[in-house]
């Protein structure tokens, strides 16, 4: 007489745990989620505007113009180094370049310790005012002849938040002049 309810029992207590076990598993759920953070972007792009002059005399004066446009998505320092060197045939020379004078005409640049900054942080999209350039010949001699005169522009940038300038130009401080953000 005992078996007969067992069976049945068992049955019961297994159909109720099935049921139970599917309108929990039917009423719970779960989900993982995870932020996207995308890293900006500082990215320049150099443009000048140079017309070298034909037949270059001493006390001679061109000009160059170089722009920086920052393409990145980031707000930006941007610096610009320029080197001059003599050329014969498309190749560097060893002539001297103290013959050569290179003055900044813009307001909107400083120069400190062979760079040129310039004094505004560049926002995503935009571009620099032109840092204007003369470059005068102040003297010559027999040995440029059949030479020209390279006046090459190096830029760079960095994020203009959490003192990079610190950490990747290796700089304790901003030149005078220079626009500065505040540090978080």
């Amino acid at each position: 007489m005992k078996r007969k309810w067992i069976i049945p029992l068992l049955t019961s207590i297994f159909a109720a745990s099935l049921i139970i076990g599917i309108t929990t598993a039917y009423f719970s759920d779960s989900a993982a989620v995870s932020p996207d953070i995308t890293a900006g972007t500082v990215v320049i792009e150099l443009r000048e505007t140079f017309t070298s002059p034909n037949n270059w005399q001493a006390g001679e004066t061109t000009s160059k113009q170089i722009y920086i446009d920052n393409t990145g998505n980031k707000r930006a320092y941007v610096r610009v180094r320029v080197a001059g060197v003599w050329q014969k045939n498309g190749l560097d020379t060893a002539l001297d370049i103290n013959n050569v004078a290179v003055t900044n005409n813009s307001s909107e640049w400083t120069e400190h310790e062979g760079y040129y900054y310039y004094k505004n942080v560049l926002n995503a999209g935009e571009s620099t005012s032109p840092l204007n350039l003369s470059v005068k010949l102040t003297n010559i001699d027999k040995k440029y002849e059949n030479h020209t005169f390279m006046l090459k522009a190096y830029s760079q940038a960095v994020q203009a938040s959490n003192g990079a300038y610190m950490d990747v130009w290796g700089l304790s401080s901003l030149p005078p002049g220079v626009e500065i953000l505040s540090l978080p």
